[in-house]
Parts: structure tokens; sequence; C-alpha cells
């Protein structure tokens, strides 16, 4: 009983290496491809409301997503919305790297 408990754990530790290496290696391949893009600033153009989740008994509280547009070099023009949350408004105008 004794060695089969221990397959197990042998069995969970082995896959946990292996999700850590395929993560780790993942990572490092979209962190190369993504070296390669060009980098610009994008103008603020305004923001999108959303509200945290209150998990572990907070409350919830109001995070602004700000949306924005920048111009590729060659000139063609994105806009997008960030997936990063401020507490508060982003100045329509101003700048995001």
């Amino acid at each position: 009983m004794r060695i089969v408990l221990y397959v197990i754990w042998a069995l969970f530790v082995a896959g946990v290496i292996f999700a850590l290496i395929h993560s780790l290696r993942k990572t490092r391949r979209r962190e190369k491809l993504v070296a390669g893009w060009p980098k610009v600033q994008a103008t603020v153009t305004g923001n999108v409301v959303g509200w945290t989740n209150g998990g572990g008994g907070s409350t919830r509280s109001r995070r602004f997503y700000p949306t924005y547009q920048f111009a590729h070099p060659a000139g063609t023009l994105y806009a997008g919305e960030s997936e990063v949350s401020y507490a508060n408004q982003q100045v329509p105008g101003s700048l995001v790297e």
C-alpha cells in the first residue's frame, strides 16, 4: 500500500515539473515573438467602466479600462481596449506605451 502512495506522489511531482517546464518554454517563446514587434505610443481616447468582483469578502469597486488608438509605422490606424484596469479614469489624449 505504501509503495502505491509513493508511486502516486512521484507521478504528481513529475506532472507538476512537466507543467512548470512547459509553461516556462511557452512564456519564453512568446517573449521572443513579441520582442520583434515595433514599439509605438498609443493615445487614450476614452474609458470603459467595469467593476471588481469583490472576491474574498471585499466590496466591489469601480475600475476603468482605457480605450486607445495608435498608428502602425506603415500608417495603419488601430484601436483597442486595455486589459489593465485603473482606479482612476485615464485622461483622453494622454499617451500610453
